[in-house]
Parts: structure tokens; sequence; C-alpha cells
């Protein structure tokens, strides 16, 4: 991969991570600013509304995964709503090459705009593809893994949700 070795991580797999071109969403006219949000669009007869959210490059970021929930069934209005979320580590120093570290030391991932979409091992086979939502788990979370460090911790925690699909009940 040409990001150096995996020293700092145990269990080392590859994150792939694709993140909302904003510019070019904007360009398409997919984004609400009042409601910061996807704008859905008919682009058929059927009457449904397609996101027109436009995603940049594919983005390998070496991680460990930690502790997840996979298609969890939470009671729902209509029936049982499943949920899924994983909580991958990432070294500072493997983001920093990646560029996804600012010169303030901050994280560069942003919630709501990165989605994860696979889990590869180190030689490029897939291990997880998530399909729900379509466009992967949405990023809702990334702090350091020790907050009396804040921007000085040797690892980021990225939390990766699904949204719901209706409403709790």
């Amino acid at each position: 991969m040409g990001l150096g070795p995996f020293d700092s991580l145990i269990f080392p797999v590859v994150a792939i991570i694709q993140r909302v071109d904003m510019v070019a969403t904007e360009a398409a006219a997919g984004y609400n600013h009042r409601f910061r949000e996807p704008v859905l669009t008919d682009s058929g007869t059927d009457g449904i509304g397609e996101s027109t959210v436009v995603l940049g490059a594919e983005i390998e970021i070496p991680c460990q995964v930690e502790n997840s929930r996979h298609e969890d069934l939470s009671p729902g209005q209509g029936g049982d709503l499943p949920e899924t979320s994983i909580i991958l580590t990432m070294s500072r120093t493997d983001l920093k090459a990646l560029s996804l570290i600012g010169t303030d030391g901050r994280v560069g991932l942003r919630p709501g705009a990165d989605r994860l979409i696979r889990i590869e091992n180190e030689i490029g086979e897939k291990l997880r593809t998530f399909n729900r939502p379509p466009g992967g788990l949405y990023l809702t979370e990334a702090k350091p893994a020790d907050a009396y460090l804040g921007n000085t911790a040797n690892f980021i925690l990225a939390t990766f949700e699904d949204r719901p699909r209706g409403p709790k009940a």
C-alpha cells in the first residue's frame, strides 16, 4: 500500500472510506444549505427521489476494528429495525501520511460526510462490505483515544453507524 509498516496496530486491516465531494454535490444542485443535507431528486417517473450526492475517490486507511454491532434489531413502529455500528482505531501517523491531520493537529475526518464502504485485509481481499444505507456507514464521531492528550493522542477512534430506517417505538 505504500503507507509504511503496520507496526502501531495489533490486528491491522484497511478501511476503505469515501468522502462526500461538497463542491461537486453543490454544483449538481444536490445540497440544501438550510437543512444541511443532500437533496433528493426524482430522475425517473417512479416518484421516488434519489440522492444527488457526489462521492470522491476511495481512501485506504490502516486501522483496527474494535467492538461493533452488526444488524442488531431494535423495535420500531413498523417492525424491527437493524442497526449497525463499528468503531475503528486509526494511527495518527497513518492519518498524517494521508493528509487527514490538519496543521493544528485536528483530525480531518468529517462526521456525516465520510462513509465507510468496506474493510479489507493487508493484501486487498474484502473482509466486510457495508451496503446499508446505500453508500456505506456514516462517520458519526472521530475522537482521540485518550481524552487527556487531546490533539496529541497516538490513536483516533472513529465511529461509523448506519442511519435509522424508520421511527423507533
